[in-house]
């Protein structure tokens, strides 16, 4: 799963070219970072850029679930809704372990 990250790079590097904005490599290492630029992508409906981010955003914090379902909602705007359900059907399953465990921390009885 490491590709993403050097096709974001090279991405948001001819962005840059365009704009004439500063990136800080030091960025490329922030998952929140790295979620924010795929929402850029996504609200110019650049879907495939913003996977790759969120992808990235995910290889950086597996427990960072925003990216998670963002690139849900990319993939089903694609139409792969084979991934799109996948991702779903994980962000499902990060909140039900994160409720379980918050409630066995509480000592509530979860079943």
């Amino acid at each position: 799963m490491n590709a993403p990250l050097p096709r974001i790079k090279a991405r948001l590097m001819g962005a840059k070219k365009k704009t004439g904005e500063r990136i800080d490599p030091k960025n490329f290492k922030n998952p929140l970072w790295m979620k924010d630029k795929g929402d850029e992508f996504f609200k110019n409906n650049d879907f495939l850029s913003a996977i790759n981010a969120y992808n990235s955003a995910l290889q950086l914090d597996p427990n960072y679930l925003e990216p998670l379902s963002n690139r849900g909602i990319c993939n089903f705007k694609l139409f792969k809704l084979d991934e799109a359900l996948k991702d779903c059907y994980w962000l499902l399953e990060a909140i039900a372990k994160a409720v379980k465990k918050e409630s066995q921390n509480k000592g509530d009885l979860v079943v």
